[in-house]
Parts: C-alpha cells; sequence; structure tokens
C-alpha cells in the first residue's frame, strides 16, 4: 500500500450530529483532499506542527515525513539533529517517529548518527550525546522494540580547556552524561524484548582512558577487576586485569574510575544476540556494561566480534579473555570478522574456549600461516589442546583455515561439517 493510500483510508475522528449540522471544518474534508493541502506547506516545521494538532492529522503527516506507509515493521533513519524542532536547522526522520501517536511497537530499529556535512548550523561538541538522548525518549514511548541497531560516525568526542589551561578531549561531566545517556538506550530496547543489538563503528570517547600493560599481578588484580564489575566495591581509580590497566590521565579527569553501571541480573533480558562491531562497547567506560550484560543475560548464546579498531594488540588481549570469561559456557554461535591485530593465533585462541559452538563464522580475510610455518598450539586460556568440535554443525571458513584445522586435528581424525 502507498503513502497516499494509507493516508487517505485513515479513519476519521470528527463526530458528526445527525440532529444539528455544525459549521464546516478542516477535518470535514475528504482525506484526499486534506493530502493536497499537507503536501503543500513549504517548511518541514509546519507539518510537524500540523501533526500534533489531532490524531486524525498526525496519522496523515507522519507517513508522509517518513515516506514509509508502516514504521512499526522496519525502520530505518539517519538522525543528524541534536536540538528540538524549532533550533534544528534540518528535519530528521526522529522528529516524526516522536509524535506518531499510533505507533507502539518496532520490530526492527537501525539508527544511523550522521554529523551536518554542510556545518549550515551550530552543533555543540558533544552533540552525539543530545542525540542518543532524543533516541532514548523515543524508545521510552515504545512498549516493544525486536532489534536494534546503532550506527555511530568517527567523531572522538569533545574538547575542552581543563582547570590546568590544557585542552583535553574528554571532560568528566561529558564523559559521565554520555556513559548514562548510552545505557539508558541500550537498557531500554533490552527492556522492551529486544532479541538482537548490535553497535557499529564509532570512535567516540574512546581514547578517555589509557591502557598500559602492567606486571602480571595474577589473582588479586583478577578478583578486583570481578568486583568492579558486580559492583560489590566503589569504582577504583582504575581498571585492573592481569597484566594490564585503564587508567585516567589526572590532567584530564578525576581519580574516580567513571563507566558504564552493569545491568542488573534481575532485569527480564529476551537478548539473543550480541554484535560487538565497535569499540565503543569494549573501551572504559563502556567495558563493564559491555561485560556485565555478558554474564548477567543468561539468553545470550550468539555473540559477533568484527571491526574492532585498537590502537594496540595488547588491548584486543586484555578484552578477549573477559569475553570468553563471560559467555565460555553459554555461547552456541560465534562470527569473527576482521579487525585490527586479530591474528590467526588470536582467533584460535578465542574460540578454543567455547566448548558448545554449534555453528561458527570466520571471515576468509583472516589469513592463516602456511603449512611451512604452523605448529601445535595451546590455548592461553583453557590451558588445553585448541579446538575440540564436539558440537558443531555449521563451519563457514577460508580453504586455509580448513588445512589448518586438519592439520592440527589429525590424531584423532575428525569430520567437520563446514560451508565454504
Amino acid at each position: 500500500m502507498s503513502i497516499f493510500k494509507y493516508a487517505a483510508s485513515t479513519k476519521s475522528f470528527s463526530s458528526k450530529s445527525s440532529k444539528t449540522r455544525k459549521p464546516a471544518s478542516l477535518l470535514h474534508l475528504p482525506n484526499e483532499l486534506l493530502l493536497q493541502i499537507i503536501l503543500l506547506l513549504p517548511r518541514p516545521l509546519d507539518r510537524y506542527r500540523l501533526s500534533l494538532v489531532c490524531r486524525q492529522l498526525n496519522a496523515m503527516v507522519v507517513p508522509l515525513q517518513l515516506g514509509i506507509s508502516d514504521p512499526s515493521g522496519t525502520l530505518e533513519i539517519d538522525i543528524t539533529q541534536w536540538a528540538s524542532p524549532r533550533q534544528a536547522s534540518h528535519f530528521d526522520p526522529l522528529f516524526s517517529l516522536s509524535t506518531a501517536m499510533y505507533l507502539h511497537s518496532v520490530e526492527s530499529l537501525t539508527c544511523r548518527f550522521r554529523t551536518m556535512s554542510d556545518r549550515s548550523g551550530y552543533e555543540p561538541t558533544d552533540h552525539l550525546t543530545w542525540k542518543l538522548r532524543r533516541l532514548s525518549r523515543f524508545i521510552s514511548r515504545l512498549s516493544h522494540v525486536g532489534s536494534l541497531k546503532l550506527v555511530f560516525d568517527d567523531e572522538t568526542g569533545p574538547m575542552a580547556l581543563n582547570s590546568y589551561g590544557v585542552w583535553v578531549y574528554k571532560t568528566d561531566v561529558r564523559l559521565k552524561q554520555w556513559a548514562q545517556i548510552l545505557r539508558g538506550v541500550l537498557e531500554g530496547a533490552i527492556t522492551r524484548g529486544c532479541t538482537s543489538l548490535i553497535v557499529e563503528h564509532g570512535s567516540y570517547m574512546q581514547d578517555a582512558y589509557v591502557f598500559r600493560a602492567i606486571p602480571d599481578l595474577g589473582h588479586r588484580s583478577y578478583i578486583q577487576f570481578a568486583n568492579y564489575i558486580n559492583l560489590r566495591r566503589p569504582a577504583p581509580h582504575c581498571m585492573e586485569g592481569p597484566g594490564w590497566q585503564f587508567y585516567r590521565r589526572r590532567a584530564e579527569g578525576c581519580s574516580t574510575m567513571i563507566y558504564m553501571t552493569p545491568p542488573n541480573s534481575n532485569i527480564c533480558s529476551t537478548l539473543q544476540h550480541l554484535s560487538i562491531h565497535s569499540t565503543i562497547l569494549l573501551l572504559p567506560p563502556c567495558l563493564s556494561w559491555t561485560i556485565g550484560l555478558l554474564r548477567s543475560s543468561t539468553s545470550i548464546t550468539s555473540l559477533s566480534l568484527g571491526h574492532l579498531q585498537f590502537t594496540s594488540s595488547e588491548i584486543l588481549d586484555a578484552v578477549l579473555p573477559l569475553i570468553a570469561d563471560a559467555i565460555a559456557e553459554r555461547l552456541i554461535e560465534l562470527r569473527i570478522l576482521p579487525c585490527s591485530f586479530f591474528t590467526s593465533a588470536r582467533v584460535l585462541d578465542f574460540v578454543a574456549t567455547f566448548p558448545k559452538l554449534k555453528s561458527l563464522y570466520i571471515s576468509d580475510q583472516i589469513m592463516f600461516p602456511p603449512r611451512s610455518k604452523r605448529h601445535p598450539v595451546v590455548s592461553k586460556i583453557s590451558q588445553k589442546p585448541l579446538l575440540h568440535f564436539e558440537h558443531l554443525e555449521f563451519l563457514h571458513a577460508s580453504s586455509g583455515f580448513m588445512s589448518y584445522i586438519h592439520w592440527l586435528c589429525q590424531s584423532p581424525p575428525i569430520t567437520i561439517p563446514c560451508s565454504m
């Protein structure tokens, strides 16, 4: 059904009395004429205001603004504005969606955050936080969100002059606001029945904390990180793990760690699939929330990793064990896509920690060593020989990976169903 037919078929909400004849009004006109009048309005702001008059006009204007007749199915929008409709230089679809009185659920929602290319209007340095706040308000109005996909741009974050007179990228106030708003968007979708959560691209606030390798403190350091994730202790001045540490420069912020509070374990979560295609989720302040979600949401059985742009391989070596420890006993489907520093050895070591895998997808772009450079590999985490495919039913990988797996598993020989 086209947009015009959908709007024209909208039921009239005006009541007609058979006894008394009331003066004619705009709503007494046929819907076809109303559509022509709406199309003659020159400014999107005028249409926006008209959609707030009554339900009948709202049901006619919103589909015209969005360009689709039924936004409750698959909905893809670009969020370019941070301000209110009066202050915005342009109109994006989220303005119309926020006024849709008939919209109560969305099965598939994709939001792409874009920066204005022409820079015709003013944008604050933390405009992405304001755009997320708009999305959070829209999601809070819905009763159901089937799946959510967030696609960020390459904005790194705001700059400000701190108390030391130094220009820094991340201030504590804006960093805390960013963490709270992003948590509200993600958990807002999860509590509304979201089964698939995808976060792609983006580098916003990813360098708010500095990573460094430190001498391995062993069991004490791991317990400190576990207590930090489970909120058993106050936030420390840094986030530590076995052989690594995230800390914040004193000139850029306070000594207390700012982080996204992990989701409560009592939240009824139906989330089944999580795609981490952005370093935002695997670096502070979002790292604690991601690991907490993987631990508390027992319904998550599918995970996708890829397109992660870390600044060093040591960060990847620190993050992968945390993911494996949080979800190793539940994961049955895993997708590995290309990302920086994701070598064949790291891929095999990571895959070996999931004994219950039934489906494994490894991108063809990940290279594996030739026969002359092969050697048996032992998992650093499980300390067991790699790759026991006892439950595997589906495998997609390159021919180099298949040859390498066959070489590793020659004794005893196994048969692996695969898709090339």
